[in-house]
């Protein structure tokens, strides 16, 4: 059976008006959690996917829950569970993606982790 292929997406965001937000507010990063604004920060298919059919954990402790680490110096993150994250490797223009093992560790312990490292 063939694999199915994703087209790289383009960054979507002003990476200009990031960089002046974060310096107004004095902040290194911002984590973004809402498939809406991981999708626009990342370019995920798993979050476009999601946006698409206006998915939205009732629990944002959600193991499916992804989220972007937002780093001034542009150099984002993408925390994701790991059944997703070869997807995102493919289809997002994030160069870092970080996966977890949702029944072993929860979406944010994976962002504490990836902020750590």
């Amino acid at each position: 059976m063939p694999r199915e292929t994703f087209m790289k997406s383009t960054k979507l965001y002003n990476h200009d008006a990031l960089l002046r937000a974060l310096d107004r507010y004095q902040l290194d990063a911002l984590i973004a959690i809402s498939p809406k604004n991981v999708f626009y920060y990342s370019g995920s298919p798993i979050a476009h996917k999601e946006l698409l059919i206006g998915y939205w954990p009732a629990d944002v402790g959600s193991a499916e829950l992804a989220s972007v680490i937002v780093m001034r110096d542009g150099n984002h993150i993408l925390v994701c569970p790991t059944l997703d994250a070869d997807v995102n490797r493919e289809g997002a223009w994030i160069e870092h993606v970080r996966s977890f093992d949702p029944y072993r560790q929860s979406p944010m312990q994976a962002v504490a982790t990836a902020i750590q490292d």
